[in-house]
């Protein structure tokens, strides 16, 4: 005889609170996807402003690279200037960032001056390395510097969007 004994199953332990956290699952995931796709959401536009960019500087860098590449083949005169511009700008138009065209204004400014540029913070600026405290600086004013039959660094660009 088994006095006081009695065998318990699982329901009745479990009777009575299994209704007071009812829902508590659906609450976290009506709390945690939103959450989570806002992230995501944040995280893909990141990644898309990066491409662009990437894709723009690379742009960039290949127009100065045929401008320098065009300038530095040819004397340094009004008509091959111009030449060198163009052939900068319209290799860099020709590619595209997040497949749109890239627009760069040509910045010259027609005068014959020392290197026809428009402006000093134009998007292809012609000019010459100088030396400077620590290094070199970069001016557009001066004419290209000629050493053993090479002009030094005759172009710069400048990676914004145009307005």
């Amino acid at each position: 005889m088994q006095v006081g004994r009695r065998v318990i199953n699982s329901q009745e332990i479990t009777r009575g609170k299994t209704h007071t956290r009812r829902g508590i699952a659906a609450m976290w995931v009506l709390l945690t996807v939103p959450l989570l796709l806002t992230a995501f959401v944040v995280m893909f536009n990141a990644g898309n402003l990066w491409l662009a960019s990437y894709e723009a500087q690379k742009a960039y860098e290949a127009g100065a690279l045929a401008a320098v590449q065009q300038w530095g083949e040819n004397p340094n005169n009004a008509a091959n200037r111009l030449i060198a511009r163009n052939r900068g700008v319209d290799l860099a138009q020709a590619n595209t960032a997040m497949g749109n065209a890239i627009a760069i204004p040509d910045n010259n400014d027609g005068t014959n001056d020392v290197n026809d540029n428009d402006s000093p913070d134009g998007f292809i600026v012609l000019g010459t390395l100088r030396s400077a405290v620590g290094g070199y600086e970069f001016n557009s004013d001066l004419e290209p510097v000629m050493h053993f039959g090479w002009r030094f660094s005759r172009v710069g660009v400048r990676g914004r969007q145009a307005s």
